[in-house]
């Protein structure tokens, strides 16, 4: 089930208008959205990697968003961001991120670019952003994999995407489930921030080789 929304408690005093931007912004439409035929919901399938389904929420046309870095634009370049993502182009996916930018993954540092899962590794360029992705599909097994997106919350420049990934490791067959954060930022139309928490475990134990057997 996908966590509650923070109580407008939550929010410090004084920020009422913050908070009221933030509900205004808020999209918590869950996949059954999606599977009931709601016309606001869509599945896109594609790779990312290649083969995977993608559910998201399709209220705004990137193209028509403000000039200026709005809610409304930030909410249009993440919708279109991952809907990309689940088309699985590399290239068309890393063209949304600024040539530089802040990509990190909270993974403990001496797990990064391991043999068995080498797009798990800080960024830095536009250039990363699309390595990453065919490091992605590289490693997982076509059509077996899906996200499902639970919500996306927008804040001025900030966005953060709820959800869980459904994929198959390649190299061990071994399917897994990993909820996930991902925190972006937008400016000036490219996503400048790139932070990820996931169950790296999850990730880890799919991958993990198997122990040779021992001697009786």
């Amino acid at each position: 089930a996908a966590p509650p929304a923070a109580p407008p408690g939550a929010v410090g005093p004084g920020r009422g208008a913050m908070l009221r931007a933030l509900t205004r912004e808020v999209i918590a439409r869950p996949v059954r959205a999606a599977k009931n035929g709601d016309p606001a919901a869509s599945v896109g399938r594609g790779a990312g990697p290649k083969g995977s389904a993608v559910t998201l929420p399709l209220d705004t046309n990137p193209h028509t968003a403000p000039a200026h870095t709005t809610p409304p634009q930030t909410r249009a370049v993440v919708e279109e961001l991952l809907r990309r993502i689940g088309a699985g182009d590399p290239e068309r996916i890393a063209e949304l991120y600024a040539e530089h930018g802040d990509w990190k993954l909270n993974w403990p540092e001496a797990e990064h670019g391991r043999t068995d899962t080498p797009w798990i590794r800080h960024r830095a360029t536009r250039a990363d952003a699309a390595a990453h992705y065919r490091e992605l599909a590289a490693h997982h097994v076509p059509g077996q994999a899906g996200t499902e997106i639970e919500r996306l919350l927008v804040d001025g420049d900030d966005a953060v995407v709820l959800g869980e990934i459904r994929q198959t490791a390649r190299s061990t067959g071994r399917p897994y489930r990993a909820r996930f954060a991902l925190h972006l930022t937008v400016e000036n139309g490219l996503v400048t921030r790139h932070h990820v928490y996931e169950d790296s475990l999850a990730v880890a134990q799919a991958f993990a080789p198997d122990e040779p057997a021992r001697e009786a």
